[in-house]
């Protein structure tokens, strides 16, 4: 049949089926492989193929995703889940977690040779060109930076553009006000209304540095 695979040994099919987890009622699978989980935001189509497995003794359901731009879905969920499996917090014979994915946004930027930790078929299946050219445009386009650090390398990032991502934007570094008093500073403020916050900013540059202080109410 063009919709499936039959086997008539056993009078089994492998066929694909709909993600509309209220017409899956009633399946009796041994092998269930759910394709691109980050995309899936019916977390009752799982609990349903899951219950499908029920009758069989040596049920197999696999699951095979690159990240995704969906965050506290069911991907979260399984990927938190795996990873307390691998640092031994969690123990479960029955779940095979195998986790591709970088130690840190940072090493991507800093060491190419660290991204066989994302790409195990880097240069077999995936073109290193590819990733090369995909990677220079993500330095300077910030929709292609985030694509890029989730489909190519496995970073949580969620669907919004940010003009600086957290790394960059995070500075704990703090100074006294006396550095900036004989300076010249621009002042600023955001008033509110009902239970929002009144925050006021002072920005002075001292020796080629740039000093930004707040306070909020």
């Amino acid at each position: 049949k063009r919709s499936c695979l039959e086997s008539k040994y056993n009078f089994s099919k492998f066929a694909a089926l709909a993600s509309d987890s209220s017409t899956l009622d009633g399946k009796n699978a041994s092998f269930c492989l759910i394709d691109e989980l980050h995309a899936i935001k019916d977390q009752d189509l799982i609990s349903v193929m899951k219950q499908s497995t029920s009758m069989r003794n040596q049920a197999i359901i696999f699951y095979a995703t690159t990240n995704g731009f969906e965050r506290d879905k069911i991907f979260d969920i399984l990927l938190d889940y795996a990873k307390r499996i691998v640092d031994k917090k969690v123990k479960n014979d029955r779940f095979l977690p195998m986790l591709y994915l970088q130690d840190s946004t940072d090493e991507i930027f800093e060491d190419r040779s660290t991204w066989i930790k994302s790409n195990p078929s880097l240069g077999v299946i995936k073109s290193e060109a590819y990733i090369e050219q995909m990677f220079e445009k993500a330095k300077s386009v910030v929709s292609e930076r985030r694509t890029l650090l989730t489909k190519d390398f496995n970073i949580s990032e969620n669907s919004s553009e940010a003009f600086l991502d957290w790394n960059t934007l995070n500075n704990e570094e703090t100074f006294d006000l006396e550095i900036i008093a004989d300076r010249y500073v621009i002042g600023a403020f955001d008033l509110s209304q009902t239970n929002d916050l009144t925050c006021a900013g002072l920005l002075a540059k001292r020796d080629g540095k740039y000093y930004y202080h707040c306070m909020c109410f």
